[in-house]
C-alpha cells in the first residue's frame, strides 16, 4: 500500500511540473514604430534660448520664431521651406510682420534604416506636409507703449468654463485684458474662483503665443495698495486653448494670512 502511495505522488509530481507554464519572452516589436516623417510646429514667445515658452501649435503671431523638430530620432533629415532646402532634426525661422494671413506648407522627408523585423514592409523612407498659419497680434500702440489692453484679444478674451480637477463643481470666469492701473483682489489671492470674473495683469509679466499665456511673476501684477502681498508668489498662471476650444489651466493661490500656498489645475472649455 505504502508504494502505492509513493507512485501516486510521485506521478502528481511529475505531472505538476509538467503542466508548468513558462511566461512567454517580451515582445522586442513593442514601441518600434515605422520610421515616421511627423513633426511639432513650435510657437516662440522670444527668439531667445532661454526665457522663452514654447506652445505646439498650427497657428502663431508674425514678429515670432517658428521652431519645426521631427520625431524621429538618429535619421537623415531634408526639410523644404520655401526655397530653403535644410537637414538638422529642429530648424527655426522668423516670420515678420509680412507674413501676416499667409499660409505655408511646410515639408519634412525622413531616410532611416528601417527594423524590416519587426516593419517587413517598412522602407525606411517617409514625408510629411504639415501648415503653419500667421497672423498678427491685435496690439493697440497708445502713444506711450504698446498695449494688448485697449484692443480686442479675441483668441483668448471671453468665457471659461473648467473644473479642476479634485473638485466636483466647475465654475466659469472671464478673460479679459483691461488697462487699469489700479485694479485690485481680494485678500485671498485666487486667480479662479467662482467670485473672481476678471483675470488683469500687465504684457510685460507673461510670455504669450497664440494658444497659450503664461503669467511667471503675479507679484507685478498685484496692485500697488496690496504692498502685503509683494513678497509673496503664487503659482504661475498657465493657459492653454486648442484648436478645438479646449482649456487647460495650471495655476495656485497663497493666502499671505496663513502661508498657505495651493497647486490647481482645471480643464474645460472656452464657451464664448
Amino acid at each position: 500500500m505504502k508504494k502505492l502511495i509513493y507512485i501516486f505522488f510521485f506521478f502528481i509530481v511529475l505531472s505538476c511540473k509538467k503542466d508548468k507554464i513558462t511566461p512567454p519572452a517580451p515582445d522586442p516589436c513593442i514601441g518600434l514604430q515605422e520610421v515616421s516623417a511627423d513633426f511639432i510646429i513650435e510657437e516662440k514667445s522670444a527668439s531667445m534660448v532661454v526665457n522663452t515658452l514654447e506652445t505646439e501649435t498650427d497657428t502663431a503671431y508674425t514678429n515670432k520664431t517658428i521652431k519645426f523638430t521631427a520625431k524621429e530620432e538618429n535619421a537623415d533629415y531634408t526639410w523644404y521651406i520655401g526655397s530653403e532646402v535644410l537637414h538638422t532634426k529642429s530648424v527655426e525661422r522668423y516670420f515678420d510682420q509680412t507674413h501676416n494671413g499667409q499660409t505655408y506648407p511646410i515639408t519634412l522627408v525622413v531616410k532611416k534604416q528601417a527594423n524590416v523585423k519587426c516593419h517587413p514592409q517598412d522602407d525606411g523612407y517617409d514625408s510629411i506636409i504639415k501648415t503653419i498659419t500667421l497672423v498678427n497680434r491685435n496690439i493697440f500702440n497708445n502713444g506711450v507703449h504698446e498695449s494688448v489692453f485697449l484692443a480686442p484679444q479675441p483668441n483668448f478674451e471671453g468665457t471659461y468654463r473648467v473644473k479642476e480637477v479634485n473638485a466636483s463643481d466647475s465654475i466659469e470666469f472671464t478673460l479679459d485684458f483691461r488697462f487699469e492701473p489700479n485694479f485690485a483682489y481680494v485678500e485671498n489671492v485666487t486667480i479662479l474662483s467662482a467670485e473672481d470674473s476678471v483675470l488683469n495683469f500687465k504684457t510685460d509679466d507673461f510670455y504669450w503665443n497664440y494658444r497659450q499665456i503664461k503669467i511667471v511673476d503675479l507679484n507685478n501684477a498685484l496692485p500697488l495698495n496690496y504692498p502685503q502681498l509683494q513678497p509673496f508668489r503664487t503659482e504661475p498662471f498657465d493657459l492653454k486653448v486648442d484648436s478645438k476650444r479646449k482649456v487647460v489651466i495650471n495655476t495656485g493661490t497663497f493666502t499671505y494670512t496663513t502661508f498657505e500656498k495651493k497647486k490647481l489645475t482645471y480643464y474645460g472649455r472656452k464657451i464664448n
